[in-house]
């Protein structure tokens, strides 16, 4: 789960780096009132040209868009896009874990088994 920002951002870099995975992106369009969508797709953009010039293409990037009713309550992203994951994850049981980037501040970081496919 690549969102543009520095953490999502190091998680990527790390896997690309240290392991020779088949990493696959996934990267979520999300708009809500604080409208960081447009920024963040940006960033994703020049994240993945970058990586590809400068480290190794990923095996596979893929997007999809969500959108947040307006709401003064801060969720956590990690409750809107997880749902999202989970389709994915069973769409290809090639992919063995999900990674997400956070900080101790915020939701840490998250590692998910997919056993669909065992």
């Amino acid at each position: 789960m690549l969102s543009g920002g520095t953490d999502s951002t190091w998680a990527l870099w790390k896997l690309l780096t240290t392991t020779t995975h088949k990493v696959h992106v996934h990267h979520v369009h999300y708009y809500n009132r604080m409208n960081r969508g447009p920024k963040e797709s940006k960033a994703c953009t020049d994240i993945m040209e970058w990586c590809a010039a400068n480290l190794r293409p990923v095996a596979s990037y893929t997007e999809s868009w969500i959108t947040t009713p307006e709401t003064h309550v801060s969720l956590l992203d990690l409750w809107w896009i997880t749902p999202m994951v989970l389709p994915l994850l069973m769409a290809n049981p090639t992919i063995d874990e999900w990674i997400m980037g956070g900080s101790r501040e915020g939701v840490g970081r998250y590692i998910g088994t997919n056993d669909s496919g065992k």
